[in-house]
This record gives structure tokens, C-alpha cells and sequence, in this order.
């Protein structure tokens, strides 16, 4: 008996399939190519990311490679598997984990005091759970290797960065796709954040409220990017 069969009795129903579209959606934001059947446990490294950062739940990549190598008698296994991990994770199916990542904002913090990064994680974590954290940086290298990386909604930017400035990351940044907030202590360079066409300048210590707006105007401004 298949994880799906073995689910499907427990829940005394069969499980929702997904669309075609919304596989594909998922697909891309696990970064898969169409048709990959999830077996390999890069793939699983993948997914283990993508659950923690959409749902909070952490599903280690061995127990993902089992479900994935136990659920292959259906020739679509994806249809079957993503509603499962889903099951596991307290939600009904994989669209209820699609509607949460799609509400929430991907920002990386770089800031080169290590207490600044770690309170401006605590405040989102407590006041903005909407909001996913995937890293934090105190250089303009690791800042730019960390954006590179993770893809990000929403750039976090301190001013002064040891030898270097926030405008420096930018401009090695180049292309921005992303939104950006600076939360600096100092008030003389807001003139030349919002040339950059900054979201937001905030200074510290952090006011929650200024917080909240900001982040308002950064959900604004993404969508008129689509």
C-alpha cells in the first residue's frame, strides 16, 4: 500500500488533486524543471526549504525522500505527493500552502552589527509574521552573495556597512528586482536613499508602527511590479 493510500484511509476521503497550474507554480518556487519526478534528495533539500519558509514546519529530507520513493505507483506522483506533505503539516492540501507563500514577503536583513540584525528579525518574527526572514548579512559582499541567492521581495539595508555603504551593495547589485527599506541610525543620508528609490527610511530604534507602513508601501509597490 502507497503513503497515498495509506493517508486517504486514515482520512476516510480522497485526497483534493491540484491543478496543472498550480504545479507548475509550485514547481517554480522549488525551482524544478517540468516533468522531474521529486526523487532525488537534492530536490528534497529543495522542498525541506520551501515548507519551513511557507508553513514554519520542518519535514527533514529523508522523511520527503521516503513519501516521494513510497508514493510511484501513480504515473503524476507530484498530484499525489505535494497534497500529502501538505496533510503532514496540518494543512487540507498544497493550494492552502500556495495561498500562504503567496501572501507573504521573502526579505533578507543586512545590517554589520550582529544585535540590529537579530532585533529586526524578533520584530518581524513577532509583529509581522507574514513576513519570511531567509538571511541575514554585515557585509556588502555576503549581502550581495546572500541576495543573489535567496531572491528576495524585500531588502532590509543598513547605511553604514563597515568600509563600504548600502549604496555600494546596491550598485553591485545592479538589476533590483526586489523592494528596498533602510533602517540606519543616521538621518543625513535619506535624501540619497530615496534617489535609489528606496520603499522607506527608517531610523533606529524601530518604530513598529513606521515598520508596519513601510511594509504596507512595499506590498504596494511589488504588485504594480507585476
Amino acid at each position: 500500500m502507497c503513503v497515498l493510500q495509506i493517508v486517504e484511509k486514515r482520512l476516510g476521503k480522497e485526497l483534493h488533486h491540484i491543478s496543472e497550474q498550480t504545479l507548475e507554480l509550485a514547481r517554480r518556487y522549488i525551482g524544478l524543471k517540468t516533468g522531474i519526478h521529486m526523487k532525488v534528495k537534492s530536490d528534497c533539500r529543495k522542498i525541506s526549504k520551501f515548507i519551513q519558509e511557507a508553513t514554519g514546519h520542518r519535514l527533514s529530507e529523508s522523511t520527503l525522500y521516503r513519501i516521494f520513493i513510497q508514493n510511484t505507483t501513480d504515473s503524476k506522483p507530484y498530484l499525489h505527493t505535494l497534497d500529502i506533505i501538505a496533510k503532514f503539516c496540518g494543512f487540507e492540501n498544497w493550494q492552502d500552502i500556495e495561498k500562504r507563500v503567496t501572501n507573504r514577503l521573502r526579505a533578507v536583513i543586512i545590517d554589520d552589527e550582529k544585535p540590529a540584525r537579530e532585533n529586526l528579525s524578533a520584530i518581524l518574527t513577532n509583529f509581522f509574521p507574514e513576513v519570511s526572514v531567509l538571511g541575514m548579512a554585515g557585509s556588502v559582499t555576503k549581502g550581495s552573495e546572500l541576495i543573489k541567492e535567496t531572491n528576495p521581495h524585500l531588502v532590509f539595508l543598513d547605511v553604514e556597512l563597515g568600509r563600504h555603504t548600502g549604496f555600494d551593495l546596491l550598485k553591485k547589485v545592479g538589476h533590483r528586482p526586489f523592494e528596498t527599506i533602510f533602517v540606519t541610525a543616521y538621518r543625513d543620508y535619506a535624501a540619497d536613499a530615496f534617489r535609489t528609490n528606496a520603499a522607506d527610511y527608517l531610523l533606529k530604534p524601530i518604530d513598529i508602527d513606521q515598520l508596519g507602513e513601510a511594509l504596507h508601501r512595499v506590498r504596494t509597490r511589488l504588485t504594480y511590479r507585476l
